[in-house]
């Protein structure tokens, strides 16, 4: 669903930014600078959530490693991951991650896993993530998503993960050549 907004052109980062900020938006996304609406968040979601993000820190660094926040990834696209891990750590000042910085990006789909095996995975890759991964917490599977093009991401691999990922091993996922 879209948020009625009284214009004809796209919206921007910057434009989205201050409306959602002025207009206390909560559970959206700009896609194509279009406003989405999100999912209201339940609790087998933030639990997933809760088990890939503990699972990363043991081989990510705490400052690297996000649960929430917005991701620009063009200049009409800006998501709002369920997790991103970033090359370093950004400086305490920053508003935004920069995506050339972004190593590993996780959406955890229930009614999201059309989107985000489909028209997510697409702007991941342009946007040159070189490691996208959609957890579906009831079917105990992992997509991990590598290899990003232009036309999307040349291999997708199934892990099975457990439901809500409470098997998840990234040690196991990461070191697998992802064929």
């Amino acid at each position: 669903m879209s948020i009625a907004i009284p214009r004809t052109e796209k919206l921007t980062v910057d434009e989205y930014m201050r409306l959602a900020a002025r207009e206390g938006w909560e559970r959206v996304e700009l896609e194509d600078g279009v406003v989405v609406e999100l999912s209201p968040e339940h609790l087998p979601h933030a639990r997933t959530i809760q088990n890939v993000h503990r699972q990363l820190l043991t081989v990510h660094a705490f400052e690297s490693c996000f649960f929430s926040g917005t991701l620009p990834l063009s200049g009409f696209t800006a998501y709002e991951p369920d997790i991103f891990v970033l090359d370093v750590a950004p400086p305490l000042e920053a508003m935004l991650p920069d995506a050339v910085n972004v190593v590993l990006v996780v959406e955890v789909a229930f009614s999201s896993r059309g989107r985000d095996l489909g028209t997510k995975s697409r702007y991941y890759a342009v946007a040159k993530i070189p490691e996208y991964w959609v957890v579906e917490p009831e079917r105990g599977l992992l997509h991990r998503h590598t290899e990003p093009g232009p036309d999307g991401y040349a291999k997708v691999v199934p892990f099975e993960v457990g439901r809500f990922a409470e098997t998840l091993d990234v040690v196991a996922v990461l070191a697998s050549p992802g064929t």
